[in-house]
């Protein structure tokens, strides 16, 4: 018997890198998508980290320009006078124009955002104290430190939306993150 068709695909942050101009690529699983009659969505947790992300880029360009300029100022001092003028947009407005911007990219292919379940503080607790995937040890430095807190909010947003799917459908979540392929987290 054959497997039914895909019907929900759910997006992990770091293939949606860049939103609200994702890769090439992307497009490509958008256009599929599409064509199979797949739902598209993305967790809360995944839209909150790309907005983030967008505003940290943002400012990163800033600094290196901010950099460049004073370079070019002291290069070109007592020689010519330099013309560079760019004001830094307010984090607010950065904001406010990333989600504008990502909510017409989520109308135009049909992205909907899959709500941050109401689950206990405890569960996430208990989770990190025990290294219970996805959350994991890691070294940072000299320090060991313990990540996943949201790559389990993504990880079970998207399990308890899975539970309003029909009988049959099948749903994928699509990473790059190891740890959403460790067996641990499989299980």
């Amino acid at each position: 018997m054959a497997s039914q068709p895909l019907k929900r695909i759910y997006f992990d942050t770091n293939i949606l890198y860049r939103w609200p101009h994702p890769p090439n690529d992307i497009y490509s699983v958008f256009r599929a998508a599409k064509w199979l009659g797949a739902q598209l969505f993305m967790p809360e947790v995944v839209e909150g980290e790309l907005e983030s992300q967008f505003v940290r880029s943002v400012d990163a360009a800033y600094d290196a320009a901010d950099q460049n300029v004073r370079q070019i100022n002291n290069l070109c001092r007592d020689v010519i006078t330099v013309d560079i003028k760019g004001t830094r947009p307010h984090e607010d407005d950065l904001r406010e124009a990333f989600r504008k911007r990502s909510d017409q990219m989520k109308t135009y292919f049909g992205i909907s955002v899959v709500p941050l379940p109401a689950l206990d503080i405890r569960m996430f607790v208990d989770m990190a104290i025990s290294r219970t995937a996805p959350f994991e040890e890691r070294t940072a430095g000299s320090d060991k430190v313990v990540t996943g807190l949201q790559d389990a909010a993504i990880l079970l947003s998207v399990l308890d939306h899975m539970k309003t799917a029909t009988d049959g459908e099948r749903c994928a979540l699509i990473s790059n993150d190891k740890i959403f392929q460790a067996a641990e987290t499989r299980k």
